[in-house]
């Protein structure tokens, strides 16, 4: 089974839209995570 988050309802709801896309938000996270744990 594979996941698909939609933030479809958000949007809706909140009017909020991503700043970043998932491939550089990954990016940003490994990177923060091997200098700081």
């Amino acid at each position: 089974m594979q996941r698909r988050p939609d933030i479809g309802k958000a949007k809706r709801l909140l009017g909020w839209e991503p700043e970043v896309g998932l491939d550089e938000g990954l990016d940003l996270t490994v990177r923060w995570f091997r200098e700081h744990v």
